[in-house]
């Protein structure tokens, strides 16, 4: 008996050697094309400690998203982006953005981004003053996280302006994480974007990864796509554009937001941006018409992009709701002079 569970251990462990050698040396060949992940970390999310936020960034990490090979650096406040000077010296204006995957901009470069741009942007407008952006967004977030983090971390930074970044499923609340399931801030676990011979198998078996998925998942990983996450939150077109049984809940998060910002001495702005859907539709002239009443009625700056991207001339859109690069040039330039016209302390000068 001893002898057949010394073979076993034998023979697990001589397979243990082969994946490990197989993976190394898939992992040689392909760093000539993949050099960035020599020098990236595999996880930047972890489980938030602040009420209502499911995930936030680590600190000082870097990595890539699963579905993409952008490099994300994350300062050591926890967002995306460079160090923030603290205390802020007191001839600098300061914005915070806060919203999901569109600010967030997990699939470009940072400087690609429209958060990144505004600092640049405003200061071409006003010579006379200096910029920078907190950019403490992410991937997946809803407005009641956002308006929570605002409170609990972002304020803490001494923001001059605060643009809220808006679209068409922020209403719908995202559950809180599971902590038996195994899966992080973006979707399914990156396997096939750190594993350099499971992506091989899975180019060149067409059945790899469906054995894969299904093996994993009976371990208890969570395998499901980003999309097949979003699905199973009925963030669906049939859901989004109908915030009516939502915006009950949805609106006092606005409300909120404003009056944070006022007891610390802060603007809050309201980015809103359209759907494919919205921009399709000739009669609509208002991403969300309930919003926009809202801040009308309330005292709330709101910019709605809708117009900007439909007379862009050219696509703005990757998909449904997330802008390209151009759309993203296009937002940071609209919002600039949106700044500019409409925040008293900047008019000043």
């Amino acid at each position: 008996m001893k002898t057949v569970v010394f073979r076993i251990l034998i023979l697990l462990w001589g397979l243990f050697l082969g994946l490990l050698s197989a993976e190394l040396v898939c992992k040689f060949l392909d760093l000539r094309s993949a050099s960035h992940y020599q020098k990236v970390s595999g996880a930047i999310s972890r489980p938030s400690r602040i009420p209502d936020v499911r995930f936030e960034l680590i600190p000082g990490a870097s990595g890539i998203t699963p579905g993409q090979d952008k490099v994300i650096r994350v300062n050591a406040n926890g967002f995306r982006g460079p160090e923030i000077p603290m205390p802020k010296p007191p001839d600098l204006f300061r914005i915070a953005v806060l919203g999901d995957s569109i600010a967030f901009g997990r699939t470009l470069d940072e400087h690609e981004v429209f958060p990144y741009q505004l600092p640049a942007l405003l200061q071409e407008r006003v010579p006379g003053r200096s910029f920078d952006v907190v950019n403490a967004s992410l991937s997946g977030r809803d407005t009641w996280e956002e308006v929570a983090l605002l409170e609990h971390r972002v304020l803490d930074l001494d923001p001059d302006l605060v643009i809220l970044q808006v679209c068409l499923n922020d209403h719908i609340r995202f559950p809180p994480p599971d902590p038996s399931r195994r899966r992080g801030a973006f979707g399914e676990r990156p396997w096939y974007s750190y594993s350099s011979l499971l992506d091989l198998l899975d180019r060149k078996s067409p059945r790899f990864r469906k054995w894969h998925v299904a093996a994993a998942e009976r371990l208890g990983f969570d395998m499901r796509s980003p999309g097949e996450v979003l699905q199973d939150y009925a963030l669906d077109m049939r859901h989004i554009h109908n915030i009516a049984p939502n915006w009950a809940a949805w609106h006092p998060q606005f409300l909120r937001a404003r009056d944070l910002c006022r007891r610390h001495g802060a603007t809050l702005l309201i980015a809103v941006f359209p759907t494919a859907r919205i921009l399709n539709q000739a009669d609509a002239d208002s991403t969300i018409p309930e919003l926009t009443d809202l801040a009308r009625n309330n005292g709330i700056p709101l910019v709605d992009l809708l117009q900007p991207f439909r007379n862009a001339g050219q696509p703005v859109l990757t998909d449904y709701t997330h802008p390209n690069a151009p759309g993203h040039r296009l937002a940071a330039e609209t919002l600039a002079d949106a700044v500019v016209r409409r925040i008293p302390a900047l008019r000043a000068d």
